[in-house]
């Protein structure tokens, strides 16, 4: 199922808000249809949301920490932004994309399922977070950090975020939710490389 330009952006844009994770496998998985241009600017876009949704999340959290991070997580998230949307707008020829002999179908990236699935990995990486963070040193939360960013990365931020200023230095939370971030980015490059194939 090949959609159109405006539900890919709709559904980069409102996935990558909710989870730029799950919307990076469901994207991938659609661009072995043989039209992956627009597809792979869609998850390009979906990762620059979840550095707008990650500054919000600061901000809320804790705005100390958010006008740290804050500013240039906007910026990382505009220009990735950017790019995915001028991917989407001059897409790579079909003919140079993987086809897939089974037919696509198409999925919606807010399933409640996988809400509920976020939800309980929230207060599991949540209450790790708060045990490392009192109990142990700075470079067990930067590991930590590393190992996170590979599942959801927001949990463990917004954990983070809670206690940093407190049980946390500001600092050292800061560099830990950018390992995390980019250890999370690395995973979303792996899971397109493995849902979408080499071309995507």
């Amino acid at each position: 199922l090949v959609q159109s330009r405006q539900s890919l952006l709709l559904t980069a844009v409102l996935g990558g808000a909710y989870s730029s994770t799950l919307t990076t496998v469901v994207l991938a998985k659609q661009s072995t249809n043989g039209d992956c241009g627009q597809t792979v600017g869609a998850t390009v876009l979906a990762s620059a949301m979840m550095y707008v949704r990650l500054a919000v999340l600061l901000w809320i959290f804790n705005s100390e920490l958010g006008w740290r991070l804050g500013p240039r997580f906007i910026l990382l998230g505009i220009a990735a932004g950017l790019v995915g949307y001028l991917v989407m707008l001059f897409p790579r020829r079909a003919r140079d994309c993987t086809a897939s002999d089974e037919p696509q179908q198409s999925r919606n990236p807010l399933e409640v399922g996988t809400a509920f699935i976020f939800a309980g990995l929230f207060l599991g990486l949540s209450i790790i977070t708060q045990l490392v963070t009192q109990r142990m040193g700075s470079a067990w939360l930067y590991a930590l950090s590393a190992v996170m960013g590979a599942t959801d990365v927001d949990p463990f931020i917004m954990g983070l975020a809670q206690t940093a200023g407190q049980a946390t230095p500001l600092s050292v939370a800061a560099i830990a939710i950018v390992i995390a971030t980019a250890s999370h980015n690395l995973m979303q490059g792996i899971y397109a490389r493995s849902f979408g194939g080499p071309q995507t």
